[in-house]
């Protein structure tokens, strides 16, 4: 049975993100070591359901529905920025923090984990971290100049109105996202 690699997720639209791209631009000429994300591909992970099957897939749709009644359009904006691990001299990822209706962006992670535990995909269940990442690198670094560069960035204010199931096709010039489904917020 083949599976597929995909994640629920909220995409900004890009309106919102001018901003993040101007404040990122000069330092894609700093650092060009890093693997910088192409703007197109910038999204937040709600929950990351890794290799999924038909079955699965086609038992998630079904679930969401239900999942999702109740949970409102959320007012978010990318504000500051962290890296993973926290240690930021040994870093792989830079992102970008997220603020606004934080708690029913938790409430609604809680929702999707829910439903795909009950399509029987397992999910890791820690605690959610709102973010967009904008790079990695291959091997642990020092980000410290990258961060300092991100830190006080803002972008606009957006409404985030449905969530989109997308596959994931990894390539040679990174991933490529596709939207298998999608669900609205109301």
């Amino acid at each position: 049975m083949t599976s597929m690699r995909m994640f629920l997720a909220l995409v900004p639209p890009p309106k919102a993100l001018h901003a993040v791209e101007r404040a990122i631009h000069p330092l894609r000429q700093q650092r060009p070591q890093l693997r910088w994300a192409a703007p197109a591909t910038w999204h937040l992970t709600l929950v990351f359901l890794g290799n999924v099957t038909e079955t699965q897939c086609d038992q998630l749709r079904r679930a969401l529905p239900q999942q999702l009644a109740g949970h409102a359009p959320l007012s978010l904006a990318v504000h500051g920025a962290g890296v993973f691990p926290a240690a930021v001299e040994r870093a792989r990822v830079l992102w970008l923090g997220v603020r606004g209706d934080t708690e029913a962006l938790e409430r609604l992670v809680d929702a999707l984990r829910d439903a795909a535990q009950t399509s029987d995909i397992a999910v890791q269940n820690r605690k959610y971290h709102p973010h967009l990442t904008v790079a990695r690198s291959r091997r642990p670094t020092d980000m410290r100049g990258a961060l300092a560069g991100l830190d006080t960035v803002a972008g606009d204010s957006w409404t985030a109105t449905e969530v989109r199931l997308l596959h994931s096709t990894l390539g040679p010039r990174g991933p490529h996202y596709r939207t298998v489904s999608s669900w609205a917020l109301t």
